[in-house]
């Protein structure tokens, strides 16, 4: 199991991942860093996710990226890729030919500051 931070500054955003963690180990976790629990993520169909924690007693906002098999690379990319469109639609940049570009930067860029 790996646990990373990683800052997208450009985005301001923080990024926690949680690598090859079990969904029990993932829930657990979220729990003691965050304090609260993660709902929508069903235990037997999921095997990754990307989604926003936000705890305002303690002043915390960030994303997720969780996923149980990095070794997948179908699933790792693909999660990956759900956190490149999480970040840049929140931007504000969808995906045109004219942003292709940015999305494939930062995914790359991502990618490479994930993977194990």
């Amino acid at each position: 199991m790996v646990k990373k931070k990683l800052d997208v500054p450009i985005y301001r955003r923080k990024i926690q991942a949680y690598i090859g963690y079990s969904y029990d180990e993932l829930q657990s976790a979220i729990k003691k860093e965050f304090g609260i629990t993660v709902d929508g993520i069903e235990k037997d169909t999921h095997r990754g996710a990307v989604y926003t924690l936000e705890n305002k007693t303690r002043g915390i906002k960030c994303l997720v990226f969780w996923c149980e098999f990095p070794k997948d690379i179908e699933s790792f990319s693909h999660e990956v890729f759900h956190l490149t469109a999480t970040i840049l639609q929140d931007a504000g940049v969808t995906l045109t030919e004219e942003s292709e570009e940015a999305w494939a930067y930062l995914y790359g860029y991502l990618y490479s500051k994930l993977a194990i």
